[in-house]
C-alpha cells in the first residue's frame, strides 16, 4: 500500500517517512511515533494476508510478543488494525543487519560468531521459557548495534502463525526462510517447538564461520531436501581454526531429528562455551585457602546464621523462588590471566552487594563464596554443591574473556537443585570498568527472574554507598586483601578508600574490623564519625561489629575470635 494512504489511516499516531524493505509478510516503513516523539520501525501486513487473519486474534497474539523483554529482543511497541490493515511497531535501530555484515566481511572471526550466537540464544531461551517459537531466525532478522546482537521479527511469526494456522496455505505464504528452516518446520508440523529454532541458528553460526550456510541448492524444494537427508558438511575442512567442540555443537543443533538436539538454548549455550572454560593451568593454580583463621571463622558464622535466617523467611513474590537467594560464584577467566582472574573475583563482591536487598532477593555472604572456592574457579556441579550448602535456590555461574579492549561475560543463574538455567546474562564493557559491568549483570538479570511489576534500577554506587571510582578501587582490594588474610594490606586499602570518600561508611566498618582483629584501636574521630552512620550499614556488618558500634565503647572492642 502507499505511503501516502497508510499516512491517511495511521495520520494522529505516527508520520510516515520512507519504505524501508519489503518482505513476504510486511512492507516495513521508516515513521515518527508522535505521541513520543521517536522513530519507529512500522510493519503493515500486505492486504492478501491480512484480509485472511482475524484481526482480534492477530492483536490478541501479538500483545503477547510484546511482553518479551529481554536486551537482545527488538520489542513490539505498539500494534494495530485500522480500515483493514493489521499493523505493529518496532524500535528503529541504527545500524547494520547480521546480513550486511556477512556479506562485507564473508567469514566472521570467531569470538565475534560465537558472541553473536551466544546472545541470539540467549534471546531464543528467553521467549522459549514463555512458549514462544520465533520460527524464521536468519541473518536478516538479526540486528547489530552498540548493545551487540538483537534479534527482530518475534511479533509477526508468532501472531501469524497462531492467528493464521491453515489459513496461510491459501495466501501462498509459509513462515521460515528454506536456508534455515528445520526439517520438522520444512515438513509443515505443527507442534513446531524451540528446537526448531535452535536447528535455525546452527545454520546463521555455520554460515557466520564458513562464509555460506550448510546446506545449498538451486531451488528452495531441492534445499529444503538437503536439510531432510544430508548430513552436516564438515565445518572445519574449510575453517581450520574452529574447534572440534565448536563443530560437535554445531552438529547437535543440526540433528535432523530434533530429539537429538539440544533441548533448551541453555544447553546449546554451554556447549559452545565449552573452549572458553579455564585451562588446566588455571583450575589447578595453588592449594586451595582454608580461611581457618578465627576472623575467618567469624565471617563464616555470620554468614550462616544470616543464611538460615533467610531460609525461615518465606520467599516474596517479586522474584523466580529459585532466584530468592543467590550465590554469586568467581567468574573463570577463558585463559590464564591474572587481571580476569581479579575482575572475575571482584565482581563476587560488587554484584552480590547490588543483588542483596533488591525486593526479596538476597545474596550469600560473597567473602564465605570466595573463601570457599579458594584459588580454584569452580565448575558448575561444585558450584550449585556450595550453593545449596549455603541455602541458596540458585548460582551465578560463568566466564570472562577479553574482547579487544573489552571484556565479554557470559553467565548463567542455574539452580541449585536440578542445574536448570533460569536465566542467561551476556554483557560486554571495558576491563576498567567494574562499576557498568556490575550494574549490567544485575539489570539483565532481574529482567528474567523479576515477576511482578517493574523490577528496580539497582546501581553499586548505590549498594555501597559510593560514587568515588578510587575508593571503589581501593576499597575492592582491601577485599581481596580481607579474603586472602593479608590485614595489614586490607589496612591500608580501606584507608585509602576513606581518603577518597569520606563518607563511605561502609568502607569505615572494614577498617575498624581489620583493625580490631588486629588488636589495634581505630582512630576515634572515625568511629564515632561511623557510630552516628551504623544505620546506613548492611545488617552483615553491623553484627561484625558489634558492641563496637555502641556509644562511648572503645575503639579496639572488635574482636575476630568467636570463642572469645
Amino acid at each position: 500500500m502507499p505511503a501516502p494512504l497508510i499516512s491517511d489511516v495511521l495520520h494522529a499516531r505516527y508520520s510516515i517517512g520512507r519504505e524501508l524493505g519489503r518482505g513476504g509478510m510486511a512492507t516495513v516503513y521508516l515513521a515518527q511515533d508522535l505521541r513520543h516523539d521517536r522513530a519507529v520501525a512500522l510493519k503493515v501486513l500486505h492486504p492478501e494476508l491480512a484480509a485472511s487473519l482475524g484481526a482480534e486474534r492477530f492483536l490478541r497474539e501479538i500483545r503477547i510478543t510484546a511482553q518479551l523483554q529481554h536486551p537482545h529482543i527488538l520489542p513490539v511497541l505498539d500494534s494495530g488494525e485500522l480500515s483493514g490493515l493489521l499493523w505493529y511497531t518496532m524500535p528503529h535501530v541504527e545500524g547494520a543487519t547480521l546480513r550486511q555484515r556477512i556479506v562485507r566481511e564473508k567469514q566472521l572471526p570467531i569470538d565475534d560468531a560465537l558472541l553473536i550466537a551466544l546472545q541470539i540464544a540467549g534471546a531464543l531461551g528467553h521467549a522459549h521459557s514463555r512458549g514462544i517459537v520465533h520460527r524464521d531466525i536468519k541473518p536478516e532478522n538479526i540486528l547489530l548495534d552498540g548493545a551487540g546482537a538483537i534479534v527482530a521479527d518475534f511479533g509477526i511469526a508468532r501472531a501469524v502463525t497462531a492467528a493464521g494456522g491453515e489459513k496461510l496455505t491459501a495466501t501462498g505464504l509459509s513462515i521460515g526462510t528454506p536456508a534455515y528452516m528445520s526439517p520438522e518446520q520444512a515438513a509443515g508440523s505443527h507442534d513446531v517447538d524451540g528446537r526448531s529454532d535452535l536447528y535455525s541458528l546452527g545454520c546463521v553460526l555455520y554460515e557466520m564461520l564458513a562464509g555460506q550456510p550448510p546446506f545449498t541448492a538451486p531451488t528452495a524444494q531441492g534445499l529444503l531436501a538437503r536439510h531432510a537427508v544430508d548430513p552436516v558438511p564438515s565445518l572445519r575442512t574449510v575453517r581450520r581454526t574452529v574447534s572440534p567442540a565448536i563443530e560437535e555443537a554445531l552438529a547437535r543443533a543440526l540433528a535432523k531429528v530434533r530429539a537429538d538436539r539440544f533441548a533448551t538454548a541453555e544447553q546449546f549455550v554451554t556447549a559452545l562455551s565449552a573452549p572458553a572454560r579455564p585451562t588446566e593451568a588455571v583450575r589447578s593454580g595453588g592449594p586451595r585457602s582454608r580461611w581457618f583463621v578465627p576472623g575467618a571463622a567469624l565471617l563464616m558464622a555470620l554468614a550462616a546464621g544470616a543464611v538460615a535466617r533467610l531460609q525461615l523467611r518465606p520467599a516474596g513474590p517479586s522474584v523466580l523462588p529459585s532466584a530468592s537467594v543467590i550465590a554469586v560464584l568467581p567468574f573463570a577467566p577463558s585463559v590464564a590471566d591474572t587481571g580476569l582472574a581479579r575482575l572475575g573475583r571482584d565482581l563476587v563482591l560488587t554484584v552480590s552487594a547490588t543483588l542483596d536487598g533488591l525486593g526479596e532477593i538476597r545474596a550469600v555472604d560473597p567473602y564465605t563464596v570466595l573463601a570457599q572456592s579458594g584459588d580454584a574457579f569452580s565448575t558448575l556441579e561444585d558450584g550449585r554443591t556450595l550453593g545449596r550448602r549455603f541455602g541458596a535456590g540458585s548460582v551465578l555461574h560463568g566466564s570472562v574473556v577479553r574482547v579487544g579492549p573489552k571484556v565479554r561475560l557470559d553467565l548463567g543463574l542455574f539452580t541449585t537443585d536440578s542445574g536448570n538455567a533460569v536465566a542467561r546474562v551476556l554483557v560486554t564493557a571495558p576491563l576498567d570498568s567494574i562499576e557498568a559491568l556490575t550494574d549490567s549483570i544485575t539489570r539483565t538479570l532481574l529482567l528474567q527472574i523479576w515477576r511482578r511489576g517493574t523490577p528496580p534500577s539497582p546501581s553499586l554506587d548505590a549498594a555501597l554507598k559510593t560514587k568515588s571510582v578510587p575508593a571503589l578501587r581501593a576499597f575492592l582490594e582491601g577485599e581481596r586483601a580481607l579474603v586472602e588474610n593479608q590485614w595489614d594490606r586490607a589496612d591500608e586499602a580501606y584507608a585509602r578508600a576513606i581518603e577518597a570518600d569520606s563518607t563511605f561508611w561502609l568502607a569505615y566498618a572494614r577498617n575498624a574490623y581489620v583493625l580490631g582483629w588486629r588488636y589495634r584501636p581505630f582512630d576515634s574521630t572515625k568511629m564515632e564519625a561511623l557510630r552516628s552512620h551504623s544505620s546506613s550499614l548492611p545488617e552483615f556488618d553491623r553484627l561484625l561489629l558489634g558492641d563496637t558500634l555502641e556509644p562511648g565503647a572503645p575503639a579496639d572492642l572488635v574482636c575476630a575470635d568467636p570463642d572469645t
